[in-house]
């Protein structure tokens, strides 16, 4: 595993690639690489305020958080449904979403 320290800069090599055994996996960015190698690591530095859930990104306990605060900004447009969300991936897990002309369409209820 790389040691992440705080002065490493991105190769001139626009292609990170993991260098564990059996992976492999390609990234465009230095970061992405190195949130890649917290999972392999079991690694999750960032952890709810609330619950003490812990997490691989910064972004994933924020929204995390919003469960605990009964924030849910995410609406089903579609008619009839009336459901509310607390994270847009949740929004869509259940719908078939379909793309027109660079929309995203609900094409069957959550």
């Amino acid at each position: 595993m790389h040691d992440g320290s705080a002065g490493s800069q991105v190769p001139s090599n626009p292609q990170q690639i993991c260098k564990l055994p059996n992976c492999g996996q390609k990234f465009s960015q230095l970061g992405n690489l190195r949130t890649h190698e917290r999972r392999h690591a079991g690694i999750k530095p960032f952890k709810c305020s609330t619950c003490e859930k812990r997490f691989t990104q910064r972004g994933n306990v924020r929204a995390h958080e919003m469960t605990h605060k009964g924030l849910k900004p995410y609406h089903c447009k579609l008619e009839g449904c009336g459901k509310d969300f607390s994270q847009l991936g949740n929004l869509k897990v259940g719908s078939k979403l379909k793309l027109t002309s660079n929309k995203v369409q609900f094409v069957r209820g959550c």
